[in-house]
């Protein structure tokens, strides 16, 4: 039987930005790997090509959030935020609860 540790190994939950990006102005969970890496929340705003002579490049220019404001770091990998517990809830349950207020 499995553990819950090789269960989260086998659910790719991190994308690379190598092998597919986000759409523009989605906001998404970034990680970046430059001063000790970090997580927060961010979007794709751009992708800029960049030729030269032997090749054809690209930036990907993002807004990313920390609790000190926009920081400039290059996203290396991204995934898709979470549902809400509302919305999540809603999935499973299949109706939208009952109000509790009084």
């Amino acid at each position: 039987m499995k553990d819950m540790a090789d269960k989260a190994r086998e659910i790719k939950l991190w994308i690379s930005v190598d092998d597919q990006l986000p759409e523009f102005d989605t906001e998404v969970l970034c990680f970046w790997s430059e001063c000790n890496g970090g997580i927060s929340i961010g979007t794709l705003d751009q992708v800029r090509y960049i030729h030269t002579k032997d090749r054809v490049d690209y930036q990907k220019d993002w807004t990313v959030y920390s609790s000190v404001g926009k920081i400039e770091y290059d996203v290396t990998h991204w995934m898709p935020l979470p549902k809400s517990p509302n919305e999540t809830h809603l999935e499973l349950t299949g109706s939208a609860g009952q109000n509790n207020e009084v």
